[in-house]
Order: C-alpha cells, then sequence, then structure tokens
C-alpha cells in the first residue's frame, strides 16, 4: 500500500484546509496541532497531517490528536518517504485539498493567533486580486527556545502602505525581506501552479510557488503576527549544509530569472553564487553565471530597444 489515509472529518463542506508536512517532528507536532485546533472561524475547516515515514512517533502523535479533535484532522501516513523518492507533495496534499483556500502550517511550526484563518480568509474574500495573503511571525532556534521580536520588523515598516500592509512585489519587497515564510500563508486554492511549471524547476520550493502566484496576481502581507517558525538540524532546508544551501539558492533563483525576468533575481543570483565560491566552488558559480548572463544581456538590450522605438514613435502620434 502506498500511503494510508485516515478521514474522520465532518460531512461539512470545509472553507480553508490547512496542510501540515511533517517529518520526524514528534516533539513539535502536538504544538502545531494544537495552535490549529484552537483557531477561531465562522466557516468550517479541515486540517491534513502528512507523515512522510517518520521514524520517531511522529503518526502516533498525529493519530491522538485526530482522537482528541473528532472532525478536524484528515492524516496521511506513508509507509516510504516521499521526499527522497523526488514526490512533490505540495500536488497530492493539494489533490487530496477540499477548501477553496489553503493554509500552510509545517509540523515543527505554530500558530499563536487564534484569529489568523479568519483574519486571512477575509482579506481573500474581500480582494479577489489578491492570490496569496501572509502575516509577520517570530522565530526560535531549537538549541535556546527563546522567541525572537517579530521578524524583520524595520523592513516591514519601510514597506507598508498607508493601509497598513505591505504589497509584496517581485521588484522589491519580495526580495528585501521574507515576508512570506510557509506558516504564514493562506492561498486561492485554484491558483497554485500547475505542474507544468514545478517540472521546469529543479528544486521546487515555496519561493517559486510564490513566484508564480506575483506573476499571475497579487500578494499581500498583513501586520499581524499569528505564529513561530522554529529552526533546528532537523529541518528539511536548515539541515543542509552551507554549500548545498547556496547551490540550490543560487539555481533557483537562475530558473526563476528565466521564467519571471525579475532582475531582482538575477541579483540574489549573483549574491549566492559569489557564496558558493567562497566555500571551495567555484566551478559551480562559474558555469551558473555563464549559462544565465548572456540571457540577462539579451534581456537588458532587447529592453533596451523596445523603450527606443516605443519612444520614437510617441513622437509621431
Amino acid at each position: 500500500m502506498e500511503h494510508l489515509i485516515v478521514d474522520e472529518t465532518g460531512a461539512l463542506a470545509p472553507v480553508v484546509t490547512v496542510q501540515v508536512l511533517a517529518y520526524n517532528h514528534a516533539d513539535f507536532l502536538g504544538q502545531c496541532l494544537e495552535g490549529i485546533a484552537a483557531q477561531e472561524t465562522d466557516f468550517p475547516i479541515e486540517c491534513i497531517v502528512h507523515d512522510d515515514a517518520s521514524q520517531d512517533g511522529t503518526a502516533d502523535v498525529a493519530r491522538a490528536y485526530q482522537h482528541r479533535y473528532p472532525g478536524l484532522f484528515r492524516l496521511v501516513l506513508e509507509e516510504e518517504n516521499q521526499y527522497s523518492q523526488g514526490v512533490e507533495l505540495y500536488y497530492r496534499m493539494n489533490e487530496l485539498s477540499r477548501g477553496q483556500y489553503v493554509a500552510y502550517c509545517e509540523g515543527d511550526d505554530y500558530w499563536t493567533d487564534p484569529r489568523k484563518l479568519q483574519l486571512q480568509h477575509d482579506f481573500l474574500a474581500a480582494h479577489p486580486d489578491v492570490l496569496f495573503v501572509s502575516t509577520r511571525y517570530r522565530s526560535t532556534h531549537l538549541d535556546s527556545e527563546e522567541l525572537t521580536d517579530e521578524v524583520f520588523p524595520l523592513l516591514f515598516d519601510r514597506w507598508k502602505g498607508k493601509d497598513g500592509n505591505v504589497e509584496i512585489d517581485l521588484s522589491g519587497s519580495f526580495h528585501a525581506t521574507w515576508l512570506a515564510r510557509t506558516l504564514t500563508i493562506m492561498f486561492r486554492r485554484e491558483a497554485y501552479p500547475p505542474r507544468e511549471f514545478a517540472e521546469q524547476m529543479t528544486d521546487y520550493r515555496d519561493v517559486q510557488a510564490l513566484t508564480h502566484f506575483l506573476m499571475h496576481g497579487r500578494g499581500v502581507c498583513l501586520p499581524a503576527c499569528t505564529g513561530v517558525y522554529r529552526s533546528h538540524s532537523g529541518g528539511v532546508y536548515t539541515g543542509l549544509s552551507h554549500e548545498r544551501r547556496f547551490y540550490a539558492d543560487m539555481v533557483s533563483r537562475e530558473e526563476l530569472y528565466v521564467y519571471s525576468c525579475s532582475p531582482m533575481f538575477l541579483y540574489w543570483h549573483a549574491r549566492y553564487a559569489n557564496r558558493l565560491r567562497r566555500v571551495g566552488r567555484s566551478d559551480q558559480a562559474r558555469d551558473s553565471l555563464r549559462r544565465l548572463y548572456p540571457r540577462a544581456l539579451w534581456d537588458l538590450a532587447r529592453g533596451a530597444l523596445r523603450a527606443f522605438w516605443l519612444k520614437a514613435l510617441r513622437k509621431f502620434e
């Protein structure tokens, strides 16, 4: 059997689906699921917990919470690890989701605001051109368990508009700071990128999905602080070596520039390539630069030529 689905949710169709990806999160998952169970909404929700064949009892924690909160949790319990086989778990979860909107909270993070889902749902319902909405958050590290203040408060204040929200865009705020951590996001399920988009990417993650959203609509970060991001060596990304992180980030920015032609991806590509060079992988950095920058120069020249002809044509209007 590929995976076991345990569904004990109620008959009401959920408006919001919360997706929880967990792997060896037995020590953290209870806090994550408590934050979801504590949500106060005037609409039905469901939560799908995906355990990717953990070895530490994560599935037992998920079962206990399904029993404790009947009608809320659906469990997907893998018998073999899917991530290591290259399975795109985001797509599997979306296929199982029934809500019009989807919110994320990975199994080692947790929410602290019981009105998070209501706040984000109401904003999306009132702004049909917004494809995803995020919030501010705090962070902690397993070594200390001390909470930081809200992450990047000065940068948030720099980018916020008159309504107190930050418009997330590819030309600036999306790159200036991480205003859309996975645990803070809610998006329209129908707007999620097609599989063909993910297949163009070497390593499909949230940054690729968010870029796709911003190419087709708006993203907004609200000023509320609704959760805590936990970093630890067991995390899928934070557990990587610096070398592997720099390489993954460099390649993703190369691919996202090709997709979006956003100059800011060039800037961050160069930064990650330089970091990779500093840790002794100059060959990988050089190969990526050689692939990308002739394309970027052509894009720049083509844009300048187009601007020249548009200016010339206006003289004859």
